[in-house]
C-alpha cells in the first residue's frame, strides 16, 4: 500500500503537494479539506417579534465563530442598539454589551461579528455592520467591538436590543469554522 502525504496540518490544514489534482484521490483530498476550512452554518434563525434570540449549546468542536446579520431590523419607535450577552454553561448568561451602533426601526442591519478562539477564557470580537437598504449596497460599517470572559469558553450566545424592543425582520446566521 502507498502511502501520500499530501496534508498538511502546521497552522492549519490544507492540501499541498497533489500529484494529480484531476485524479480521484487527490481531488476527494482536496474537496474535504477546503470543506473543513470554511465557515459551517450552525443555525439560521428568521427573526419575527422576539426581544432576544439564544445559540445554545454551541458545540465545542470549531475554533472560530460568526454571527452574520441580514437585513435585521427591530419595531421601536425609538433607535436602538443590539447587545450580545454570553454563556459558559448554555443557559446563564452575562450581563450583555453594546455590539452595535445605534439604528432606527426602519434601518436594516447587514455584517457580522466574528469570536475567533471562542473556546478560550476570553478574547475579543471584531467585525462592523451598517444600515443598507438593499442589493447593491456598502456603507461604512460600525462595531464596538467588546471584549469577552467566558471560563471554559462560549457555550451560549444571547443577541437581543436594548430598550426592550423586539427584532420584527431579517435573518441571523451563526457560523464556525475549525
Amino acid at each position: 500500500m502507498k502511502v501520500r502525504n499530501n496534508i498538511d496540518f502546521a497552522s492549519a490544514a490544507r492540501a499541498i503537494n497533489l500529484l494529480d489534482p484531476t485524479a480521484a484521490q487527490d481531488a476527494a483530498t482536496k474537496a474535504y479539506v477546503d470543506g473543513l476550512l470554511g465557515w459551517k452554518d450552525l443555525a439560521l434563525v428568521t427573526l419575527t417579534a422576539v426581544s432576544s434570540v439564544d445559540f445554545a449549546p454551541i458545540s465545542q468542536a470549531y475554533g472560530d465563530l460568526r454571527l452574520v446579520f441580514e437585513g435585521v431590523s427591530h419595531n421601536s419607535g425609538s433607535n436602538q442598539q443590539y447587545t450580545l450577552a454570553a454563556s459558559a454553561d448554555g443557559s446563564t448568561f452575562s450581563s450583555a454589551a453594546n455590539v452595535t451602533g445605534t439604528f432606527a426601526g426602519s434601518a436594516t442591519i447587514y455584517g457580522s461579528l466574528e469570536i475567533p478562539g471562542y473556546r478560550q477564557d476570553g478574547g475579543a470580537i471584531v467585525g462592523a455592520t451598517a444600515n443598507l437598504a438593499g442589493s447593491p449596497g456598502i456603507a461604512g460599517g460600525g462595531s464596538l467591538n467588546p471584549v469577552w470572559c467566558c471560563t471554559g469558553g462560549i457555550h451560549g450566545l444571547r443577541l437581543a436590543l436594548t430598550g426592550g424592543a423586539t427584532f420584527d425582520g431579517g435573518k441571523l446566521r451563526l457560523q464556525a469554522r475549525i
